[in-house]
């Protein structure tokens, strides 16, 4: 006689669980890569009440905005942030005026820029949480070009990368595995991995001394650039943003080892805060001069060795 064993399904950790005809069902899916819907933009009531000073131009480099007034006189507190919230949109022609809209502010803002970022920061938010691809890559580019867009707005954007950055933590390991093909579409910069790694690159470069630290602390994966990386041990980079180039660095504290070690101790018998180290919490990064195996073995022994018989 034959018997027919149905299975049933029940979670983990309960009374049934433990039953022969049971079968214990997996944890749900955490969901962290699945696209959020969002509700209709504030850029789009705008758009469609004709509230917008702009017009499409068809040209034969392709479609451009047309500007009924100069875009330097605009009032960046009310438009620049309606830009950046329309971000968000992937339907034609929202999401085309929000984007090359957002890049004509930044392009021609200078110093009007830098007093809106605070206003910027939710609509940023707001676009990289809906975490659609497209919508990520295009707020990806238009931070990379508020970077560039000013001065010392790098900087500015540093106590706000707790509310940017962790999408940029979560998509930073997505890029395109195509073996040993090749991808063709790497004109249109549609990479998620190497957007964020672009975008943190500037970040450190242009967010001044304290943003390495910070983006450490938002993305415990990133490393200094490569650029940099083999002479981070003998250089600290001090007021980066302000020389606007990747090789100028100010050489660190260059005390002899049997200095800084004799300032060591005396610090730690006085209970004062030694001033030549890196202070962590502080967003101190000066790194110290590079010293071999060899160089530091002498230097602690130094004293000891002198205490030692010579040998004939």
């Amino acid at each position: 006689m034959c018997h027919n064993h149905m299975e049933l399904k029940t979670q983990g950790f309960t009374m049934k669980a433990t039953m022969k005809n049971y079968v214990v069902m997996g944890p749900p899916v955490a969901g962290a890569f699945r696209e959020r819907p969002f509700k209709p933009t504030t850029f789009r009531k705008f758009y469609d009440r004709g509230l917008f000073p702009t017009a499409l131009k068809h040209d034969a480099k392709g479609n451009r905005i047309k500007w009924q007034v100069e875009i330097e006189t605009l009032d960046y507190h009310h438009y620049l942030p309606l830009f950046f919230d329309g971000l968000r949109e992937t339907v034609y022609p929202y999401e085309f005026f929000a984007r090359q809209g957002t890049h004509d502010m930044l392009e021609h803002g200078g110093p009007k820029i830098r007093p809106v970022i605070p206003q910027l920061i939710m609509p940023i938010k707001n676009a990289l949480n809906t975490r659609n691809r497209q919508v990520i890559c295009t707020t990806l580019k238009v931070l990379q070009h508020l970077v560039l867009s000013g001065d010392m707005v790098g900087e500015a954007l540093v106590p706000y990368y707790r509310q940017i950055l962790p999408i940029c933590n979560i998509f930073k390991n997505m890029n395109i595995n195509s073996g040993d093909g090749i991808e063709y579409g790497q004109q249109n910069r549609m990479n998620i991995g190497d957007l964020i790694k672009e975008t943190l690159e500037l970040f450190e470069l242009h967010g001044g001394e304290h943003a390495y630290i910070n983006i450490k602390y938002m993305v415990p994966t990133y490393e200094l650039m490569s650029s940099i990386q083999p002479m981070a041990t003998m250089y600290s980079r001090h007021e980066v943003a302000k020389s606007n180039s990747l090789h100028q660095f100010s050489r660190a504290e260059d005390k002899p080892l049997k200095t800084r070690f004799r300032n060591q101790q005396a610090a730690k018998k006085h209970n004062e805060p030694d001033e030549s180290l890196p202070r962590l919490g502080t967003g101190q990064m000066t790194l110290l001069p590079a010293i071999s195996t060899e160089e530091a073995s002498a230097g602690q022994n130094q004293e000891r060795n002198k205490l030692l018989p010579r040998r004939p």
